[in-house]
C-alpha cells in the first residue's frame, strides 16, 4: 500500500485501485475519510487521489456526511425549496421524485458522493423507455439538476454528474389556436344562456387565466367603471380544498377592462343572485362552492364542438387570442403585455400572438404599397 499526504493507494486488482483519503474530523472528534475505486493504471490512480487530496486542502468539499443521494433530495426538498415556492410547484416536486426518482431503488440508495453521470442517464433513459412525455422527463433531469448545483455549493460533492448529462430534447411546443372573430362569434353563440356564460366571456375579451376568472369577488368589480382588479387566483389543493393565492409577481396584480355586454350580465346575476358566502365570488356552482378550472373546461369542450373549432383547441387559447387579436387591432404591445400580466412585452409577443393569414396578408400589402407595386390580389391597408 502507497501512502501520500493522509492519501492511501491500493491495488485490489489488476487494473483496479482503491484510494482512500482523510478529509476532516465529524461533531465527535473522529477522523473521517472517503474512498474511492478507480479503473485503470497507477498512474491515473494516482491523479484521481492527488485531484481529490487538492480539493480538500482547497476546501473545495467539505467534511464528509455520509448520506444518500434519497436522503440528500428529501433535505434539499424540504430545507431548500419549500421556502422559496408556491405549494403547487412544491406538491410538483414531491410527485416527480416519488413517482419517477425514488422508485429507483438502487439509485437513490447510492451515497451522494458516488452518483456519476451514467446512473442519471440510466433513470433517464428509462423513463423515456417507459413511454412518459419529453416534458416529463425534462422536468425530472430539472429536478436533479437543481439538487445537485445545491450539493455543490453546499460542498458536499465537487462536482455535479449532471454536468456531463445532456440535457432532454425540449418538447416541440404545442401549436396554438387563436380565434378568429368569427370562431369566437360562434363559440360565445354555443355558451349563451349557461351558467358560465360571463366567465368565458372574460376571459375573450379580457385574457385572464381561467383560475384569475374563477377567483374573481364581487368586491373586486367595479360595474359603473367596467373594470375588475386583478388581486388573486383559484387552485385546489390536496383533498380538493380551494386555495386563494396573490398573484406570483407584481405585474399579475393588474386592472382588466369589461365590455359593456359584460357589465350588464353580471348586473343581472348579482340582482338575481346576490353576494353571498366564500367571499361573495361571482362564479359558484350551484351548490354554491368555488368553481374547478376543470368544470370550466369540459363547459368549453362541449361548445368548442358546437362551434366546429379546430381539435385541440383550450379555453386558454381564448387567453391567446385576447392577445392576437388586440395586436391585429393596433394596440401597441406594451399595453397587451400590461392587461395579460405579463412583464415583458417581448413574452407577450413570443408566446400569446400568433399572427392570422390576414394580419400577414396586411403586412405585405403594407410593403407592397410602399415599393408602388401593390399585390396582385390587394387588401385593405388601414
Amino acid at each position: 500500500m502507497e501512502t501520500r499526504r493522509e492519501g492511501q493507494l491500493r491495488e485490489k486488482r489488476a487494473g483496479v485501485w482503491q484510494i482512500r483519503w482523510f478529509v476532516g474530523r465529524d461533531a465527535g472528534g473522529r477522523r473521517t475519510y472517503r474512498s474511492r475505486t478507480v479503473h485503470g493504471s497507477k498512474r491515473e490512480a494516482q491523479r484521481v487521489l492527488r485531484e481529490a487530496l487538492g480539493e480538500r486542502d482547497s476546501g473545495t468539499v467539505g467534511p464528509v456526511r455520509r448520506m444518500t443521494l434519497g436522503t440528500w433530495l428529501r433535505e434539499w426538498l424540504e430545507q431548500v425549496v419549500r421556502p422559496r415556492v408556491r405549494q403547487t410547484t412544491m406538491e410538483n416536486y414531491e410527485m416527480l421524485l416519488a413517482s419517477y426518482v425514488e422508485s429507483e431503488k438502487t439509485l437513490v440508495a447510492r451515497r451522494l458522493d458516488a452518483v456519476r453521470p451514467n446512473h442519471v442517464r440510466v433513470l433517464l433513459n428509462g423513463l423515456t423507455d417507459r413511454g412518459l412525455s419529453a416534458r416529463t422527463v425534462e422536468y425530472v433531469h430539472g429536478l436533479l439538476s437543481d439538487a445537485f448545483r445545491q450539493a455543490v455549493r453546499d460542498r458536499l460533492i465537487s462536482a455535479s454528474p449532471l454536468d456531463a448529462v445532456q440535457r432532454p430534447p425540449s418538447r416541440p411546443v404545442r401549436e396554438r389556436h387563436p380565434l378568429e372573430p368569427e370562431q369566437l362569434h360562434s363559440l360565445l353563440g354555443a355558451l349563451r344562456g349557461h351558467r358560465y356564460e360571463a366567465a368565458f366571456l372574460i376571459a375573450a375579451t379580457t385574457g385572464l387565466r381561467p383560475s384569475e376568472v374563477c377567483a374573481l369577488r364581487w368586491a373586486d368589480l367595479d360595474l359603473r367603471a367596467g373594470t375588475t382588479a386583478v388581486r388573486r387566483s383559484l387552485r385546489w389543493a390536496k383533498g380538493g380544498k380551494p386555495v386563494f393565492e396573490e398573484p406570483k409577481t407584481p405585474s399579475s396584480r393588474r386592472t382588466a377592462f369589461l365590455p359593456q355586454a359584460v357589465v350588464e350580465m353580471l348586473r343581472t346575476q348579482r340582482s338575481v343572485g346576490g353576494v353571498t358566502e366564500l367571499g361573495g365570488l361571482v362564479f359558484r356552482t350551484a351548490t354554491g362552492r368555488p368553481v374547478h378550472a376543470g368544470m370550466l373546461w369540459q363547459v368549453f369542450k362541449r361548445a368548442a364542438k358546437e362551434a366546429s373549432l379546430p381539435p385541440g383547441t383550450t379555453q386558454y387559447d381564448l387567453r391567446h387570442s385576447f392577445a392576437t387579436l388586440a395586436i391585429a387591432q393596433g394596440a401597441d404591445p406594451a399595453s397587451v403585455a400590461g392587461l395579460l400580466g405579463h412583464k415583458s412585452a417581448k413574452f407577450t409577443l413570443d408566446v400569446y400572438t400568433h399572427p392570422s393569414q390576414e394580419m400577414r396578408r396586411r403586412a405585405a400589402a403594407q410593403v407592397a404599397e410602399a415599393v408602388g407595386t401593390p399585390l396582385a390580389h390587394p387588401v385593405r391597408v388601414p
